[in-house]
């Protein structure tokens, strides 16, 4: 068991929403059934992305994210079985301990020992965490927290796998590729013949699809705004591609054309709740299976009586695959070779360039990825003249809200009613300004955000409708500016869209307030005047004027490259054997008797100098006591301060 602790750097998220900061932590030594794994390589996964955002829970923080990893094992707890030192392994974080009673059930790959999950951020021995800085608590994420040089998993959680996978791709059998096959393999249990729809063709979907391939899917349908999926998702099986935004009709409507009854099996792999409802309607009556592979921390609407008529909805997580025993041979199967296509799978070479950074950026994956967020169908608004106030799903956006005092109802063209929880203003980007919205109903179960025309007209705003060159377009006018143009909404499907990324839906790049220490470390910790070097001759593009930092690298005094210095102090000793300097020198060249070191006593105030040779660093104690018990004889009186460099 390792006895001391380790400092090393993690990216430390200090409240939600807020950019990651490169953080000097200690990661305290494993107990009982933990192991300590040096991460090796780590990805950005969406869920990640979900709970970061989620500005509701401020609980347990600061944390450390990050869940998709491989590593080597670094040191091991007590009682740890079938896991040693040097191993190279997965941490997962669905728990897999093989003798409970979930674990040796095949129903499900959940594990008794984390049910319920309520102590993710801490350990489950202790509810203490092993991160921890300046003696403050650091959290953990999903029990794995890989955005770190070092962690500590429980036992149960890593999985040892073979030695010569590429860490690269095997660190996406984390999470993200094993809950796509196990989705289409596991949950649904796809079969020979039967028709698919996937919903969001990340990298989980991609994995459904080619899951969905490998067991004989003659159809699979892959639902994206972006049409460049299409060509990517041929590769892993899909067949044919509905981009929402070319149709006038809702996705489900499409899909039920395509098939004539609607699809065998459905995967929502984003986890909004509007794709997750049309995941839900493009299903077939009698079987129709819909399952849920992407996390959103929202409810959502089913109607009762499609499920009476046949159809089921159902989440999995980790894809319903089993720690221990499904990882193993999924890695043996792409480094054996077995099956082609998973192996192309695993080598998403595009995917896994596009993420490649290293900590010092991890800001910049989550900005990337949030990009790619804020421009989903939540941000979308569509200018509506039936709708007789504005209304949203989206509790963020909201600046100010109070309770609805009436708790009313909204009720919609198709005759379904929604209560509205609260009524509260809002600020949109347009164009060169934010645009502050009043009184914006909140209403959760809605899957689109309205902007009411008659509204916009109260609040001095004019509305012109008109076609261009064939396009049709709503201009929005600001009478109090000259009836300047604020704002453009699009005609798609018969409807004006406005889309806007809410200035709160962006991922901010941490400002580093030690640069100083930052470019010490990239540049291979050179020296404060190296760096001022660099800087003044401009021999490094982009290099910053630095400071110098008084504060000493923890990594440079630990590997004697630097050394804090002596204090400059003017005295000196009155008397023999008030101040005696020593110092052991070695190894060298043996003498002929065989001494590699030689110990030096000097009395500062005779300056008189005592010579010991040495075979060995472990006689140095030894010497001390023969000198003490010289000088003492021959001096008259014991050594009073001893000083050693």
């Amino acid at each position: 068991m390792a006895a001391v602790c380790v400092f090393d750097e993690a990216a430390v998220c200090w409240a939600p929403g807020e950019p990651l900061l490169i953080e000097e932590i200690q990661v305290a030594p494993p107990q009982s059934l933990e192991v300590r794994i040096k991460i090796i390589c780590t990805t950005l996964c969406h869920t990640d992305l979900t709970f970061w955002k989620n500005k509701e829970d401020n609980t347990q923080y600061p944390r450390i994210y990050g869940h998709e990893s491989v590593g080597r094992v670094e040191s091991v707890g007590e009682s740890v079985k079938g896991i040693e030192e040097g191993d190279f392994v997965i941490p997962v974080f669905m728990g897999n301990c093989t003798e409970c009673v979930y674990c040796k059930s095949t129903k499900s790959n959940m594990c008794v020992n984390d049910l319920p999950m309520t102590h993710i951020g801490v350990m489950k021995s202790d509810n203490a965490t092993r991160f921890s800085i300046n003696g403050n608590p650091i959290y953990h994420f999903l029990r794995i927290s890989s955005f770190s040089e070092y962690t500590v998993v429980e036992s149960d959680h890593v999985v040892k796998i073979n030695p010569l996978a590429p860490p690269d791709k095997a660190c996406l059998l984390s999470c993200g590729v094993t809950t796509g096959l196990g989705g289409a393999w596991k949950v649904a249990n796809v079969e020979k013949g039967s028709t698919v729809a996937v919903f969001g063709l990340g990298t989980v979907g991609l994995a459904v699809a080619e899951g969905a391939r490998i067991r004989g899917a003659s159809r699979i349908i892959g639902v994206d705004v972006k049409p460049q999926k299409f060509e990517i998702g041929r590769k892993f099986g899909v067949t044919d591609f509905v981009n929402p935004k070319d149709h006038e009709i809702p996705v489900h409507q499409v899909i039920k054309e395509m098939t004539g009854s609607g699809v065998d099996y459905s995967f929502d792999c984003t986890g909004i709740k509007s794709v997750t409802v049309e995941a839900f309607k493009s299903t077939c009556y009698g079987w129709g299976s819909t399952v849920i592979l992407g996390v959103e921390m929202t409810e959502i609407p089913i109607n009762s009586v499609d499920l009476v008529l046949g159809k089921s909805i159902r989440g999995s997580l980790f894809g319903g695959m089993k720690a221990k025993s499904d990882l193993p041979p999924l890695v043996d199967m792409y480094m054996k070779k077995k099956n082609s296509n998973l192996q192309r799978k695993l080598k998403q070479q595009e995917y896994i360039a596009e993420h490649e950074d290293d900590l010092d950026e991890g800001n910049h994956m989550y900005s990337a990825q949030f990009d790619e967020e804020t421009k989903s169908t939540q941000d979308i608004w569509y200018v509506d003249s039936g709708a007789t106030r504005h209304m949203t799903e989206r509790k963020d956006w909201f600046y100010t809200l109070r309770d609805s005092p009436n708790k009313n109802h909204v009720s919609l063209g198709d005759d379904s009613s929604y209560s509205i929880k609260g009524i509260g203003n809002i600020s949109l980007p347009l164009r060169k300004h934010d645009c502050k919205i009043t009184d914006v109903l909140y209403v959760p179960e809605l899957t689109k955000n309205f902007l009411s025309v008659s509204q916009l007209l109260d609040h001095n705003l004019k509305l012109d409708f008109d076609s261009n060159n064939g396009e049709k377009v709503c201009l929005i006018r600001d009478k109090s500016r000259g009836s300047k143009i604020v704002a453009r909404a699009s005609n798609v499907g018969r409807m004006f869209q406005l889309d806007f990324s809410h200035k709160d839906d962006q991922a901010l790049v941490a400002k580093d307030t030690q640069s100083t220490e930052l470019w010490h470390r990239r540049y291979g910790h050179i020296s404060f005047g190296y760096l001022q070097t660099l800087q003044k001759g401009n021999m490094v593009k982009g290099l910053p004027t630095l400071k110098h930092n008084t504060d000493k690298c923890h990594n440079c005094l630990v590997g004697k490259q630097h050394r804090v210095p002596f204090q400059k102090n003017t005295y000196r000793a009155k008397g023999k054997l008030d101040l005696v300097h020593t110092n052991l020198c070695g190894p060298m060249q043996p003498s002929h008797s065989g001494c590699q070191y030689f110990m030096l006593y000097v009395d500062d105030y005779s300056k008189k100098m005592w010579i010991y040779c040495l075979r060995n660093k472990s006689q140095a104690f030894e010497t001390f006591q023969k000198f003490k018990a010289l000088v003492k004889n021959e001096v008259g009186r014991k050594i009073k301060t001893l000083c050693s460099d």
